[in-house]
């Protein structure tokens, strides 16, 4: 594909590639813009994570399998592509009862996927929602942090002050002690 684009671009008359060499740079351009406008949105720190008591998604029915046969011993001295290869095609040549056990347990486990999804976007999602975090209270964690910069700034300020007259050594001692005391570590 790459090799037929490049000659469809080379057999191209130099006015039509500088004008999609221009169209491509514009969308460049557009990009980088809308990076930089999403990195300084802050928006990325906003994002919600996902709850970890959510209902898991199910497997397919070929992983069902290679859940009950993984860790069988014929297995153990192949590598983890060979070992996903040879369940494959163990999986391809299983008669079609047992194929159907397996999509039977599918199944059952789509159906109980799907209560468990119902009671938990009927409740749990809603209380975790209520914790997750806004725009509004990152925006209150920012000033708070930048309070307590502040004050601390201040403290240490105030500090300095008070050791004016000490030696450069008791000065030293004196700080150390004090930010131990502070901060818990220097």
């Amino acid at each position: 594909v790459y090799a037929s684009a490049s000659r469809a671009f080379q057999e191209l008359e130099p006015s039509k590639r500088l004008e999609y060499l221009e169209s491509y740079n514009l969308a460049c351009l557009r990009y980088r813009a809308e990076r930089l406008k999403y990195v300084q949105s802050k928006d990325w720190e906003t994002e919600v994570p996902k709850d970890p008591r959510a209902p898991k998604r199910v497997p397919k029915p070929e992983r069902f399998y290679a859940l009950q046969v993984q860790d069988e011993p014929r297995f153990d001295n192949l590598s983890k592509k060979a070992r996903q290869q040879a369940i494959q095609e163990e999986y391809e040549a299983l008669p079609a009862d047992q194929r159907a056990e397996l999509h039977g347990q599918h199944h059952e486990a789509r159906v109980r996927f799907t209560q468990e999804i119902e009671e938990y976007n009927s409740g749990a999602r809603e209380e975790f929602r209520s914790r997750e975090p806004t725009v509004e209270r990152a925006e209150g964690q920012r000033r708070e942090k930048a309070m307590r910069k502040k004050q601390q700034a201040q403290v240490l300020k105030m500090k300095l002050e008070e050791l004016d007259g000490l030696e450069v050594e008791e000065k030293l001692e004196a700080l150390q002690t004090f930010f131990r005391a502070e901060f818990g570590k220097i």
